[in-house]
């Protein structure tokens, strides 16, 4: 009898002993029965049916039904022409290349064989000095296991959440730690976001009741963590939502577009991955908005459970689309679930309403960030408030910033307090002139919009 795997659907021989997709030893069970060629499990029949209604009121059932098999396994991705396709490598393999975790695993019980890769990983990050990204700019795409190990070896290679624990889980499943993947809702201190980005997201292995995260220097409870376990298909889509960010930051929007319409496909009760929607979606409008975003965003507040990151995309695009009610309240969800967080603040800052300040003073919530560059912030902010002439103070910081930042929202910070516009590099003048504007500063909004106004 053939045996199916209940993670990701994969079929397998009588006689093995773990899924040949996606690698787990324990998730092995009876495949029932079909009459069908090719074959279709209950259990893949019931998810096509749930997952794939909307995309089936566009194409044929047979076509749907083809393609949510093909998903089970290797997603194939379209790459700009329809006769370029490749396949999105498995998210999980035994591979040599991560032999060396796996030898750092040799022994003790499974949270001390995830401790051993767990200092293995972190070793590797200090000694290569590897960038850990963690905003759009400079994502890599989904690799191999071969190619995330090469970059551990490399010095200075760029690595996400996503790479470091997909080597993690294949390196302890090898070792027999029985290990579970897993997305990470908080982040590493209670007050900041889990992925500032909010469209990266973070991740964790899960090794009994402990969550390993290379990120952090200690392995913590798995409850700190908060933790939503994933399947096969379901990190196969997070993949998706990182090469999909890849490809926009490189210019291909029609290939990100596509990416990103598999991922929701495979895992759309993720924020992540409507947000990430929404951004590449803002990016072929030139950081403009439209329906499709205000909908996906507001998807994305809900499915993340109000994460922050997630609130202050939001913010951003409400601010373009004209809402300045929904600014506020995306700013206000923000600091309250994140307030040493700075961007959480800042957006509070410049959308400040006096009449439900409460007694609260404009520049508080900078008060409670803890970034490096929220201190000139704070220092900047108070030329805002200040009677006549800015205090030198707050003109040297904003100066300062003006040399590092080029957010659209921190340098509305910046013109506001300089009392001068700081001139952007990139397409995001609308936002920025629209910033500047709900901080008071109509001036410097027509400027920085050479005249034509927010």
């Amino acid at each position: 009898m053939a045996l199916e795997c209940s993670y990701c659907g994969a079929r397998t021989t009588d006689d093995a002993t773990r899924c040949p997709q996606c690698l787990r030893a324990t998730g092995l069970i009876a495949a029932p029965e079909s009459t069908q060629s090719p074959p279709f499990s209950a259990k893949k029949k019931a998810l096509i049916a749930v997952g794939l209604v909307a995309l089936g009121a566009a194409i044929t059932g047979g076509v749907a039904l083809a393609k949510r098999a093909r998903a089970q396994s290797a997603v194939a991705v379209q790459q700009g022409t329809a006769s370029s396709i490749s396949d999105v490598p498995a998210p999980f393999a035994r591979v040599e290349a991560l032999s060396a975790l796996v030898r750092a695993a040799r022994s003790g019980d499974a949270l001390a064989k995830g401790r051993a890769v767990h200092e293995a990983i972190r070793t590797r990050m200090r000694d290569r000095q590897l960038q850990l990204v963690t905003s759009v700019d400079g994502v890599p795409p989904a690799r191999t296991l071969e190619a995330i190990a090469a970059a551990l070896e490399t010095a200075g290679a760029r690595v996400t959440s996503l790479d470091l624990c997909r080597a993690l889980y294949s390196a302890l499943d090898e070792a027999g730690a029985q290990p579970r993947f897993a997305r990470r809702a908080s982040g590493s201190r209670p007050d900041v976001p889990a992925d500032p980005s909010g469209v990266l997201g973070r991740y964790v292995v899960l090794v009994g009741e402990h969550a390993i995260d290379p990120i952090d220097s200690l392995v913590i409870a798995k409850a700190d963590a908060r933790p939503s376990e994933m399947t096969a298909a379901q990190v196969t889509g997070a993949m998706l939502v990182q090469s999909a960010i890849a490809s926009m930051t490189s210019g291909d929007r029609a290939r990100a577009s596509t990416l990103l319409a598999r991922a929701v496909e495979l895992y759309p009760e993720a924020g992540i991955v409507h947000a990430a929607r929404a951004t590449v979606t803002r990016s072929g409008l030139s950081g403009g908005v439209d329906d499709s975003v205000v909908r996906d965003l507001a998807t994305a507040v809900v499915a993340s459970g109000d994460d922050p990151a997630i609130n202050i995309l939001r913010a951003r695009a409400a601010l373009v689309h004209g809402d300045i009610e929904l600014v506020r309240t995306s700013a206000r969800a923000a600091r309250n679930r994140a307030r040493g967080w700075g961007d959480a603040a800042l957006a509070q800052v410049l959308a400040f309403d006096p009449a439900n300040a409460q007694g609260a003073g404009r520049c508080d919530p900078l008060i409670d960030a803890r970034e490096t560059w929220t201190d000139d912030a704070l220092t900047a902010c108070r030329a805002l408030t200040a009677e006549g002439a800015a205090p030198p103070e707050s003109t040297a910081a904003a100066q300062r910033l003006a040399r590092t930042e080029r957010d659209p929202m921190r340098l509305a910070l910046v013109a506001a307090a300089l009392g001068e516009v700081v001139h952007l590099t990139d397409g995001r003048a609308d936002e920025y002139a629209r910033w500047l504007a709900l901080a008071g500063r109509n001036d410097l909004a027509r400027a920085a919009l050479g005249d034509a106004g927010p």
